[in-house]
């Protein structure tokens, strides 16, 4: 696997990475997401599925104490397609041809890169519309929904690209 951070893995310790988390646990949550402390890409709040009440706080004394190291959006009012760049699978490709069948403006959307140097297309829903997680969709694409999640910045390897851009609505074709 692509790794080009070597505290991946790492207990958060640096104050401006602290700091850093701070800002944008403080900012997901003032957006509406709910933020998931996660220590290797493995979840570390009990119940993470459900609908909680949250603080800053909350996760970030699990990020000071080590017992976190990253932090992940939980995929509720939202989906997201998450393309991955590893295993033999260019799921970039994929999705590339996925956009060109659907005429879907997919890189005009919310979008991260991973850690792998993937991507994270983010895209809204309606409320009464539940987008089920499923792996391998196509080769390196996978979609995460309902009580899924992804990792997010400013976890170690994951960035925006786009942070001024608003999830869309796909089409009812991806739907």
């Amino acid at each position: 696997m692509h790794n080009k951070f070597t505290n991946y893995g790492q207990p958060v310790t640096d104050d401006t990475k602290i700091k850093n988390f701070k800002e944008k646990i403080d900012f997901y949550i003032s957006k509406g997401f709910f933020v998931i402390p996660c220590k290797d890409k493995i979840p570390q709040l009990a119940g993470w599925q459900k609908e909680q009440d949250q603080t800053t706080d909350d996760v970030l004394d699990l990020i000071k104490s080590g017992k976190a190291n990253q932090i992940g959006i939980r995929t509720d009012k939202y989906f997201v397609i998450d393309v991955d760049v590893k295993n033999n699978k260019n799921g970039l490709e994929s999705i590339k041809q996925l956009s060109k069948d659907l005429n879907l403006d997919i890189d005009n959307t919310l979008t991260a890169e991973t850690r792998s140097g993937g991507k994270h297309y983010f895209f809204v829903k309606d409320e009464d519309v539940t987008i089920q997680n499923q792996v391998d969709l196509l080769p390196g694409v996978d979609i995460r929904g309902k009580n899924g999640f992804v990792v997010a910045s400013p976890s170690d390897g994951y960035s925006w690209i786009n942070p001024q851009t608003k999830p869309k609505l796909p089409t009812k074709d991806l739907i």
